[in-house]
């Protein structure tokens, strides 16, 4: 007997890639899944499309909001998600065919409380692919106690869509995203991390991440709400940071998120200009050597491009 897997999927304005992005759910080998869209006030064919797909597949659940953002969509996707494991999945992107059932597999086998995978980025025509996301993978079996995995891996795996959950795991700790704001994978990154006694890796390439030119992330257009985002991200890390002594590894992996914040608000101030960014740093008083250092290779790097 198989055991349902819930795929959260947020969908604003992607009538472009929805039908072949939930197509690669759809055609997935592991067949006991729900699949919940949430169409997040979308103004194109974006649900046109997924109706159509839901006519087809009656797997296939559609929840219609107006525009909140994709924090707001996939809390409520944890909200009537039914199944034993979650994953979410963004209306853009692409899972291998097989890439579910690997995850349950593995999640079983390991009883751990979530599993992490690697990626690739691809174009938009699926043509060139490169790595995006890879994990050290250390020993055999790939099963890591919380700081175990803090030790061995990078700090910087904040993309939701490569971690797959047990419903049980985020139910309990009560893990759900920041709402009204952007880069929300940041902090529920270190909710998870916060609260993970076990995690195993799946050293494949599961996912392929198809980079937007006009997505939420990549868009100069919300240039104020970016800001604001990374401000309150900061405040979050901040007060969390309140609760670890000195010699804890996970005080250690706050900071360096902290730090990684703190770069990314450096480099918005700065958006083109090393004026600009020295006016943020004379303001903030925040003028040392290894902010202006982060100027100078912002700045060499528009010109490298």
């Amino acid at each position: 007997m198989t055991e349902t897997v819930s795929i959260i999927i947020p969908a604003f304005n992607v009538e472009n890639e929805v039908e072949r992005s939930v197509n690669s759910i759809i055609e997935q080998t592991y067949r006991d899944i729900e699949i919940i869209i949430i169409n997040d006030g979308s103004t194109d064919r974006t649900l046109s499309i997924i109706e159509r797909q839901a006519l087809i597949d009656d797997r296939i659940k559609i929840i219609n909001q107006e525009n909140a953002g994709q924090s707001v969509a996939r809390n409520k996707g944890i909200d009537v998600a039914i199944g034993r494991y979650i994953y979410f999945f963004d209306a853009d992107d692409f899972l291998q065919k097989n890439a579910i059932f690997e995850l349950v597999s593995n999640i079983k086998q390991n009883n751990t409380d979530v599993v992490t995978f690697n990626a690739d980025a691809i174009d938009l025509n699926k043509k060139n692919q490169k790595p995006y996301v890879r994990h050290n993978v250390v020993g055999n079996k790939g099963v890591y106690s919380r700081n175990q995995f803090l030790y061995n891996n990078k700090w910087n795996l904040t993309p939701v869509w490569i971690y797959f959950f047990q419903r049980s795991f985020l139910l309990d700790h009560q893990i759900r995203f920041v709402e009204d704001i952007i880069y929300e994978d940041n902090m529920f990154y270190i909710e998870i991390m916060l609260h993970l006694k076990r995690i195993s890796i799946v050293d494949k390439t599961l996912f392929f991440y198809q980079k937007r030119e006009h997505s939420t992330i990549t868009s100069l257009e919300n240039y104020k709400f970016k800001l604001e985002s990374l401000d309150t991200l900061k405040k979050l890390t901040i007060e969390e940071r309140c609760n670890y002594d000195s010699n804890d590894i996970f005080l250690k992996f706050l900071k360096y998120r902290y730090e990684v914040i703190n770069n990314a608000i450096i480099s918005h101030h700065f958006n083109g200009s090393f004026y600009s960014g020295m006016v943020y740093l004379v303001k903030a008083k925040k003028i040392n050597l290894k902010n202006i250092f982060l100027l100078c290779k912002l700045t060499v790097k528009q010109f490298i491009r």
